[in-house]
């Protein structure tokens, strides 16, 4: 925290990268996980879920992808950004 008041933290150093910079790409590279890997891997586990009835027998691939689009489609943030669908 007191490296952001001090001039250092601005100053390239011997590896050509200040801490800011190396800052700012963390802050992005976690930007993108979160607008880009959570919908799909959230998308992968509802089609996963979807793939057995309640008794644990699979079922056709075309309604498991139906019923997880269908969730996608009623709920798109809730069901990409939060654990849980309302």
């Amino acid at each position: 925290m007191f490296y952001i008041l001090n001039n250092d933290y601005f100053k390239i150093q011997k590896n050509g990268i200040s801490l800011y910079q190396n800052t700012l790409s963390y802050l992005g590279a976690s930007i993108i996980q979160i607008t880009l890997d959570n919908p799909l891997s959230a998308y992968r586990q509802f089609l996963q879920q979807y793939t057995k009835d309640s008794k644990g027998n699979l079922i056709q691939p075309k309604i498991a992808i139906r019923k997880t689009n269908e969730i996608f489609y009623k709920y798109p943030f809730s069901s990409s950004f939060l654990a849980y669908v309302i």
